[in-house]
């Protein structure tokens, strides 16, 4: 009766221990499955910091590229406002030169009567010597 009792005491922990090793294993298979995930999650924020990495770089050459922009915005702003200066004074200068150039009209036509009144004049002046020639 001993020998059975030993036995059956074998018996007993052998399921018990077949009961572990079945634990065991799925606890294992848990850690495996673990384990896979922590290796994705690395692999994953791996790829995350990439990314990140490569949106500064994009938002930085972004930011490049707004800069650089905004200073030929400026450059063709002042160049407009250059240009409109420059089209004020040929304006200004044109107004100027019509004043001149009607002024000078006006001389010549002046002048052109006075010549026609001295032309009159020497004419007239001419034909009363003719006239006074002939007489004498």
């Amino acid at each position: 009766s001993n020998n059975t009792r030993i036995i059956h005491d074998i018996q007993n922990y052998s399921i018990a221990i077949k009961l572990i090793n079945q634990s065991l294993e799925r606890y294992l298979d848990q850690v495996n499955g673990w384990k896979v995930v922590i290796t994705e999650t690395d692999e994953a924020m791996k790829s995350l910091v990439q990314d990140q990495s490569d949106l500064r770089a994009t938002v930085h050459q972004v930011n490049t590229t707004v800069a650089l922009s905004a200073l030929w915005i400026d450059t063709i702003q002042r160049k407009a406002n250059e240009e409109s200066l420059v089209l004020q004074k040929i304006t200004t200068d044109w107004q100027d030169y019509s004043k001149v150039l009607g002024a000078i009209k006006s001389n010549a036509s002046t002048t052109s009567q006075m010549v026609r009144s001295i032309q009159n004049g020497i004419s007239a002046t001419h034909q009363r010597i003719s006239v006074s020639s002939e007489t004498v």
